[in-house]
């Protein structure tokens, strides 16, 4: 506790002074007696101004460098006793030592103290100077470390200001409780005695520092009452007062005492740390730009200070939760390019950090929190936190193997940390994205945590994340024991409805769909106001339609669509409905419902899915130009957004499909454009041969005004021949049509080649060829059999007729009636081994 000397003059004679000069004297010592500090300065410097001489200006002089040691200007004080002129009067020569006494001890100059004190008489014969004298002696004696000469100096004295001084040495040397005594006893003195208010401010101290509020409230309360305390303690009673207020969250008046206790001090760094408490102060009260302003002032005048970095920081951490994220960063970045503290130092790179984590910025918090770590020493356990927050980081922004590295050195080094257990399961996770093919390392380390720490908040989680980690694997069968495993243990678990959703969704992918289904459905009645329940319930309907049951499905489609328009799932829920109408044959639903998901779906996807399907409904229903529409719809979409990766599928085969629609139209040359544009863009897709073949037969249809299109489609049909990836019904058609087109040249000897290659492999693979083959097997031999009847080559023509004759295709008949017609007509005879 600060102990206050309070020092003063007694009247004596003017040794002649003039009276003017003797008057201005007795008013500021007057002033100065009943501490009017202001005025008794006002008062003595007005007189020295006036340069009285002999002991009138003496007195001024030690009048004036007690006001300021009273005030703090101990500085100026010094100047004004360095500045004293020979004092021949022993008596007076005595007083100014006392006072440069009580200034040395202040100044904590020892030494300095003692030459003084040595050349004091033992008294003045003076009741207030001897009052005086004992007092510094004592107070030296303390500074000296002698506490019990000291003590004994002001023994059973009962003077305010001598037990004002005792109860000082007793709280200084520990003994608060008799100190505390002694305060109480003070404070009963009169009320404009300094002493008493002394007691009373040390009172209201103590009971802040014991955190007794209502005591030092009343007590604070009091003393305002009372029209407040003399000048010089108001240094003293002003962090008083702040202290209280802050407590109770009064921060304007808070800043209103900081601002007053600013102009009370003399110090500077004294002013330094009363400004950077009103900071703190300001930043509570939510005046950020004007706290801002005043730590940009400080920063620039004191630089690197403790309680400035304090609020710097304060003010940073205040920024980011008022969602003030560019100022934040400011402030930060003021901090780090001034403060050097290595906490301080981690704290703002941590709070940059935590604001890039919040603005999902995750390479960027990585690299703050990595900064914030090595601002720490390399065995300070507060790194590890750090350490993991990186980790964390890492894995947010996509690199789990940089993140599974940076857990694993954590584990090893963190011992029975609080955050093992999620170190542990953030491992086991980012093992697992790092390489897919390490699923059972992943699995067993999860396990492991369950053994090791079973207590663990992340025990449980560890069980349910086997289970999802075993589903994006594609292991639908252990997820689905899995997430049943968990369901039994924990079936009031955090995660029990997770649970249950994904259960049913490794059950549907093992095409369980009657467990999915329950699943689904005990989702919708344990917790329909689940965030999953929109999921489950829009799931429930797409087992329904995968089961067969259409009606049910409908009504569940169409009731979530009423009840959650605005679902993340209503896009699916959509497709499945559009779908259903697809397969039922009702297109122009279909093409009108994939239309609306088209219009109304956020995801680009989507919409690009929607368009293909939408299209796909129009071919079938021959509502080509409405195909087409659809069709480009979705390639612009993709074009637009770049999403072709995301809907490759529906990409390519949009692309493919409009060459169709083109056909279907009769817009041959541009749907020749559109198939060709496909082959370059799709080589390796499975489409790319059907899309050969489509275009050759565009090329015929062109070859009929123009020759040179029927060379091309030779080329696209012999592409497909040749092609050994392609389907031997593909391949077979491929080759009738080369036959025809080079009928169609009048090759003739070649397109009957051609033909017989397609019946003579027919007739071999037919048992391996689809149904459709078939079909070009007919048309080989009409158009060969054809062909020889109009060049009169009748015998040759039967010979055609019979290898159709001969299978058991519906065309069978036919040809064996026209082989008898061909008999008849013609007279031919029939030899042995023919059919009749």
């Amino acid at each position: 506790m600060r102990r206050w000397l309070i020092i003063g003059f007694g009247l004596c004679w003017m040794w002649g002074a003039p009276f003017l000069w003797a008057e201005d004297l007795a008013s500021a010592e007057r002033a100065l007696e009943s501490r009017q500090l202001k005025l008794a300065t006002e008062q003595f410097e007005a007189l020295l101004a006036s340069n009285p001489e002999g002991a009138v200006g003496i007195r001024a002089r030690l009048g004036l460098a007690r006001v300021y040691v009273l005030s703090g200007r101990l500085g100026e004080a010094e100047g004004i006793l360095d500045d004293l002129p020979g004092i021949a009067d022993p008596l007076w020569s005595a007083r100014a030592s006392l006072v440069a006494a009580d200034l040395a001890l202040l100044q904590g100059k020892g030494e300095r103290a003692d030459e003084l004190i040595a050349t004091m008489p033992e008294r003045f014969e003076d009741p207030v100077w001897d009052l005086r004298l004992l007092r510094i002696r004592a107070r030296h004696a303390a500074s000296a470390g002698r506490m019990e000469e000291a003590m004994a100096l002001l023994q059973d004295r009962e003077e305010p200001e001598l037990r004002q001084e005792r109860a000082e040495l007793l709280t200084e040397n520990g003994q608060q409780d008799l100190a505390v005594t002694l305060w109480e006893e003070l404070a009963k003195g009169g009320a404009n005695q300094a002493p008493t208010q002394v007691a009373k401010l040390a009172l209201i101290e103590w009971a802040l520092t014991a955190e007794d509020w209502q005591t030092a409230g009343k007590g604070l309360q009091e003393l305002l009452e009372a029209g407040g305390v003399y000048e010089e303690l108001e240094p003293r009673a002003y962090p008083l007062y702040i202290r209280w207020y802050a407590h109770q969250k009064a921060y304007d008046q808070e800043i209103a005492y900081l601002e007053a206790l600013e102009k009370r001090l003399i110090h500077p760094a004294r002013i330094t740390e009363a400004r950077a408490h009103r900071s703190a102060a300001l930043i509570r009260a939510g005046r950020l730009e004007e706290a801002a302003a005043l730590l940009q002032e400080l920063i620039a005048k004191v630089g690197d200070h403790p309680l400035v970095a304090q609020s710097q920081l304060l003010l940073a951490r205040t920024l980011v939760e008022a969602e003030k994220i560019e100022a934040a960063r400011d402030a930060f970045d003021a901090y780090l390019s001034v403060f050097t503290v290595p906490e301080g130092v981690a704290e703002a790179l941590v709070g940059q950090a935590r604001m890039e984590e919040r603005l999902e910025r995750w390479s960027q918090a990585e690299d703050l929190y990595a900064r914030a770590v090595a601002a720490y020493e390399e065995e300070d356990a507060r790194r590890i936190p750090l350490r993991v927050k990186r980790a964390d980081m890492a894995f947010a922004s996509g690199e789990p193997e940089e993140a599974y590295e940076i857990y694993d050195k954590v584990l090893t080094a963190m011992g029975d940390h609080d955050l093992r257990g999620h170190v542990m399961f953030h491992a086991a996770v980012s093992l697992f994205e790092a390489d897919g093919d390490r699923l059972r390392d992943a699995v067993r380390r999860l396990r492991e945590l369950r053994v090791d720490m079973p207590q663990d908040p992340f025990a449980e989680k560890a069980l349910f994340q086997i289970a999802i980690l075993q589903q994006e694997a594609g292991q639908f069968s252990p997820a689905l024991g899995s997430f049943t495993s968990y369901l039994s243990e924990y079936p009031e678990g955090e995660y029990a409805v997770d649970a249950m959703v994904d259960k049913g969704i490794s059950a549907y992918r093992n095409n369980y769909y009657k467990i999915a289904l329950a699943q689904f459905e005990q989702v919708m009645e344990s917790s329909p106001q689940h965030p999953r329940a929109e999921q489950a319930i829009s799931l429930r309907g797409w087992m329904l339609y995968l089961m067969g049951r259409d009606e049910e499905a409908r009504k569940v489609g169409d009731a979530f669509l009423t009840s959650f328009p605005d679902s993340e799932y209503e896009p699916h829920v959509r497709l499945w409905l559009a779908g259903m109408s697809f397969n039922r044959g009702q297109y122009e639903q279909a093409e009108a419902e994939f239309t609306t998901l088209a219009q109304k779906a956020e995801a680009v996807e989507v919409r690009i899915q929607a368009q293909y399907y939408a299209g796909r409904a129009a071919l079938a229903r021959k509502a080509y130009t409405n195909a087409l529409e659809h069709f480009n719809a979705a390639l612009d979409l993709a074009g637009e957004n770049g999403e072709e990766t995301l809907a490759m599928d529906y990409v390519q085969e949009s692309l493919f499909y409009k060459g169709d629609a083109q056909t279907e139209l009769d817009r041959f040359d541009e749907a020749i454009v559109t198939f060709n544009r496909f082959i370059t863009q799709y080589p390796e897709s499975y489409l790319r041969y059907a899309a050969v073949g489509r275009r050759g037969d565009c090329q015929f249809t062109l070859g009929e005004s123009n020759q040179e299109r029927y060379l091309e489609a030779l080329d696209s049909y012999r592409q497909v021949t040749e092609a050994n990836s392609v389907r031997a019904d593909v391949q077979l058609q491929a080759q009738y049509k080369l036959g025809r087109t080079q009928m169609a040249l009048e090759r003739e000897e070649e397109a009957f080649r051609t033909y017989q290659q397609v019946m003579d492999r027919y007739l071999k693979e037919k048992d391996r060829m689809g149904s459709d083959a078939g079909i070009w097997f007919v048309r080989a031999v009409t158009d060969a059999a054809q062909a020889r009847e109009d060049r009169e080559e009748f015998r040759e023509a039967v010979r055609i007729y019979s290898f159709l004759a001969e299978t058991s295709l519906p065309q069978a008949d036919e040809a064996k009636r026209r082989m008898r017609e061909l008999r008849e007509t013609h007279q031919l005879l029939q030899f042995q081994g023919e059919q009749p």
